[in-house]
């Protein structure tokens, strides 16, 4: 994955102008996939969980804003392998709540896990070592 990733890069890179092409394609070389140390910060970054918009650089130099590719991935089509209700998610979803008239992320919540996450793994952690001993 990180090979194909990184090859998506190097084709997007290779259009930007000469003169700044080969900082683009370094960049590319050196992209990796976004991960996150769960264990040290239990709620991803805001770029993953919040940010439906993120601005990108295109190659005419503008920036121009997208679609965050982290915060959803849009399913086309819809895999007909899927169950319910995942069969009906046109997207990926953070958490979901499930109401047949309004399926949506609930990121409120995971956002909320900010505030008692580091504290309950740290606990939780110290309680399952000293249960070894």
């Amino acid at each position: 994955m990180q090979q194909v990733l990184q090859d998506h890069a190097k084709k997007i890179a290779a259009t930007y102008p000469t003169d700044v092409v080969n900082d683009w394609l370094s960049a590319a070389d050196n992209l990796r996939q976004p991960y996150w140390d769960w264990a040290a910060k239990a709620v991803p970054p805001d770029e993953v969980i919040a940010l439906t918009k993120v601005t990108i650089t295109i190659p005419d130099g503008t920036k121009k804003e997208v679609d965050n590719p982290l915060y959803h991935y849009k399913f086309n089509p819809i895999d007909p392998s899927f169950p319910e209700p995942y069969s009906e998610w046109p997207t990926t979803l953070r958490q979901p709540k499930y109401d047949p008239d309004d399926i949506k992320d609930a990121t409120d919540d995971v956002q909320r896990v900010k505030e008692y996450a580091p504290n309950y793994c740290f606990a939780e952690t110290l309680r399952s070592s000293l249960s070894l001993h």
